[in-house]
């Protein structure tokens, strides 16, 4: 969720790298020893990409979850 955060609306995707920093990804293995950790994780990334997209213009009737 994190590289895919990282790929939204980001121009760079189609001109070279778009990765996480090592840091973050340890961050990320060492907080999610569970499911639930798991899940709050991903929501964090998910918010992040709804915003960027509010950020850009993009509205879908999704958003009022």
């Amino acid at each position: 969720m994190a590289t895919l955060e990282r790929c939204y609306n980001n121009r760079q995707v189609f001109r070279g790298r778009v990765k996480i920093r090592k840091g973050e990804a340890v961050r990320l293995m060492m907080q999610a020893s569970d499911l639930d950790k798991v899940k709050a994780i991903n929501i964090c990334y998910l918010k992040q990409v709804r915003h960027h997209r509010r950020v850009a213009g993009e509205t879908n009737s999704d958003d009022n979850r």
